[in-house]
């Protein structure tokens, strides 16, 4: 019988307590003398005081201590119930001790199924991965997953491999590994690589095969601890630290601010870059490299030297910096195709700044606003919708629920192809799922996107003020313009012509074609709903990729501007 009597902060096993039970004259007493002397003893007293076997007696190299006990202690009461209560127990060794065939083995087995448990991972009877184990890979292979494509290339693998087990892989085993999955299950690898299925497949057969030590690995390399848990909890008391000593400015605090950020970010492993580093980076921060700017100062392209183009955000000297820096970098764990990847960051006295992945398309609302723009609308309609995939991952794929606050054309970037990512974090913010209402400390968001709840600081909101912003951005798609002020403003007239029925007139004016017409006034109707006053009213993110996709009919919503009065009667 073995189990565990201490373990790290990692959640990894630091002793493991192997107790030897069995009928008398059985060898219980010589097993333990031959594992510890490697030899066997005649004389043998009944009952060994407690005997700790050195750290590399065991593959692991993780301490066990040994627990002899007497005859008295029966068997079959000691063993039947832990039998019936871990039935994936199944290990039979047949050992001697007098003659030293597998002593050593039997230890390495007690110690293995302590230190590698199959039950948290595995379930014996389906022979299927468990549900807290598929979400824990998950999170593993997007994480990996560089260029978010939904696949990981060979790079990709070689990366994981080195992280995890400290050796690159060669050319020829990466192409065995995929030949195996893709023998076994063809959608398991695509032209871009190996995509999650074929990743939990592998897994699968990993510990069929008697190999999950390979699983265990992997996941306490990336945060997992023995429960199949992430060690969110101390990651979340670092980062609450970090900023209450930042947001307070207490100088007897800040002096370790620096490395308490840097601990807090080595979770998640981005690049430290230097002043001098972004000074190169960005040829001094040259003017002509400035590619956005905003309130919170400025963004320069920059480029690294293995050649590829980044962002490079800088923070402007105010209050809010070193708080607008720590909304950004927590929310690092929020990891999909559609969200900006952060690579680093600069954090010193002179500098606060974030390095992000270059998009070469700009942000959404210049392609929305200048008239020379020659994407077509369909392509838009697309963009609506993946746009709407990220919003349903940070409310609803995440341990806690991300609220973004500040959804707008202009943080929505665009890669080559076109493909949006959702920026700026700032004002976001990580709230417990069992929590309804925040309270606001102050207003959020940008005025013409941001919801009537957000307004009024002191007031209760909940993630419903991400869908009316996500919603007045539609409204910008549909007309492809600023939604405007006043007697012009858009959304307003969106609904008087809904109200009126006269919404493919109005689309028309707008100069969508015949063949994107009714796409343009499904997403109509969506923005309608998206933008009800009444937060409850709103369908969640889930909803409205459902309406946009065509999956779940769309109804004429209800009045949604109770204050907006048109210049005509």
């Amino acid at each position: 019988m073995a189990n565990y009597s201490g373990k790290s902060n990692s959640g990894e096993k630091t002793d493991v307590r192997v107790v030897i039970a069995g009928d008398q004259g059985t060898g219980k007493t010589s097993l333990i003398l031959a594992v510890q002397n490697e030899d066997f003893g005649e004389q043998v007293v009944p009952v060994l005081p407690i005997t700790r076997l050195a750290d590399n007696v065991c593959p692991d190299h993780v301490p066990v201590t040994i627990v002899d006990t007497s005859s008295r202690v029966s068997l079959e009461e000691l063993a039947s119930p832990l039998m019936q209560m871990f039935q994936e127990i199944e290990s039979c060794i047949e050992c001697s001790a007098r003659n030293l065939i597998q002593v050593s083995e039997v230890f390495h087995s007690a110690q293995r199924a302590v230190v590698h448990p199959i039950d948290p991972l595995f379930d014996q009877q389906t022979q299927t991965l468990k549900p807290q184990c598929v979400m824990a890979l998950q999170h593993i292979f997007q994480i990996c997953d560089q260029d978010q494509d939904g696949s990981l290339s060979d790079t990709d693998l070689n990366d994981f491999q080195v992280k995890c087990f400290g050796v690159p892989l060669a050319h020829s085993e990466i192409v065995g590994i995929k030949r195996v999955v893709q023998e076994k299950l063809s959608e398991g690898v695509n032209d871009r690589g190996l995509t999650l299925t074929g990743f939990l497949f592998l897994h699968a057969l990993f510990i069929e095969k008697g190999r999950i030590e390979t699983t265990w690995t992997v996941l306490r390399k990336f945060g997992y601890d023995r429960e199949v848990k992430h060690l969110d909890d101390r990651v979340s008391v670092s980062y609450e630290r970090v900023c209450d000593q930042i947001i307070t400015k207490d100088p007897s605090r800040l002096d370790n601010t620096k490395s308490e950020v840097e601990a807090y970010l080595s979770t998640f492993g981005p690049k430290t870059f230097s002043l001098t580093d972004l000074q190169k980076l960005t040829s001094n921060f040259s003017e002509s490299n400035v590619v956005g700017f905003g309130g919170y100062g400025k963004v320069y392209r920059g480029q690294l030297p293995s050649g590829l183009q980044v962002a490079v955000k800088v923070l402007a000297s105010m209050d809010v910096a070193e708080e607008t820096f720590m909304a950004e970098v927590g929310t690092m764990e929020a990891s999909h195709r559609n969200l900006i990847k952060l690579y680093g960051y600069c954090f010193e006295p002179e500098m606060k700044a974030l390095v992000y992945e270059y998009m070469v398309n700009g942000s959404l609302d210049k392609i929305l606003y200048e008239s020379g723009s020659s994407i077509e609308w369909e392509k838009l309609y697309n963009i609506a919708i993946e746009v709407a995939k990220a919003l349903v991952y940070l409310h609803d794929g995440l341990e806690k629920r991300m609220i973004h606050y500040d959804i707008k054309a202009s943080n929505v970037l665009l890669d080559k192809n076109h493909s949006p990512k959702i920026t700026d974090f700032g004002m976001a913010k990580f709230v417990k799922r069992d929590v309804s209402h925040v309270a606001l400390t102050r207003i959020k968001g940008t005025e013409g996107y941001n919801a009537p709840e957000t307004w009024i600081p002191g007031s209760q909101v909940t993630y419903k003020c991400d869908v009316f912003s996500f919603g007045m951005m539609l409204f910008e798609v549909l007309g492809r313009r600023k939604n405007g002020t006043g007697e012009n403003w858009f959304p307003g007239h969106v609904w008087e012509k809904c109200k009126a029925g006269q919404l493919d007139h109005m689309i028309e004016e707008c100069g969508i074609t015949s063949k994107d017409r009714e796409n343009a006034k499904l997403l109509a109707l969506v923005a309608l709903w998206c933008a009800q006053f009444i937060p409850e009213k709103r369908p969640t993110m889930p909803e409205v990729v459902l309406m946009l996709e065509r999956r779940i009919p769309v109804e004429k919503p209800p009045p949604p501007f109770p204050f907006w009065q048109p210049s005509y009667s």
